[in-house]
């Protein structure tokens, strides 16, 4: 086993991550990840205080890489701009944007890139009423986008579904694969632009 001196917060928290990757949520247990580290379980405790603690540290991690620069532009490409980025965070670890869309909003760099977001609709007008339900909706779309594939449906879908379902058959027959997950995104993130748009313009004096 290695000595517990060996461990970090940081290096405890990468090696949950990597471990929620190759095995999902369900796989993600103190002693799984202890022997993955060669230590005892017991010897995680020192740097996280449980589960909860480290699933805060994992979505710290990701949220690290989120961009929050664009959220300083007042305006729509702004907000684009962040959204992508916040995908990209998360695509890069699917099991992780399914686990944190279910847990209270309690890691300290989450509240971070919420009150960023919060700061950015303000300043543009959106009633303080819908900032809430811009910022939930925004989420269904980036963490639904980021943790959810439909390119392996298509792919799976049975290819003799002319006789039965046609018109599934019609369009599963000329979807690209390859970019219906990515255009999927684009066409959510638009509705969602798109009514911070109409709310902006809703508040704004006449």
């Amino acid at each position: 086993m290695g000595r517990p001196a060996d461990l970090s917060r940081e290096r405890i928290v990468a090696a949950a991550l990597a471990l929620l990757d190759e095995r999902g949520a369900p796989g993600l247990t103190m002693r799984g990840l202890a022997a993955r580290l060669g230590v005892q379980a017991a010897s995680l405790y020192h740097h996280v205080r449980g589960l909860d603690d480290l699933v805060d540290g994992m979505q710290d991690s990701v949220n690290d890489a989120i961009d929050l620069a664009p959220l300083d532009a007042d305006d729509r490409s702004g907000l684009e701009a962040f959204a992508r980025s916040y995908r990209a965070a998360y695509r890069a670890h699917p099991a992780a944007a399914d686990l944190v869309s279910r847990r209270a909003l309690t890691a300290p760099t989450a509240l971070v890139v919420y009150d960023a977001l919060a700061a950015h609709l303000l300043r543009r007008g959106v009633a303080e009423a819908d900032v809430m339900p811009v910022m939930a909706a925004l989420d269904y779309v980036v963490l639904g986008a980021a943790g959810e594939s439909l390119a392996e449906d298509v792919r799976s879908t049975p290819r003799d579904l002319v006789a039965a379902h046609p018109h599934l058959a019609r369009v599963t027959a000329v979807t690209d694969t390859d970019a219906v997950d990515d255009r999927a995104f684009e066409l959510s993130l638009h509705v969602v632009l798109s009514a911070v748009d109409d709310l902006v313009s809703a508040g704004a004096p006449r």
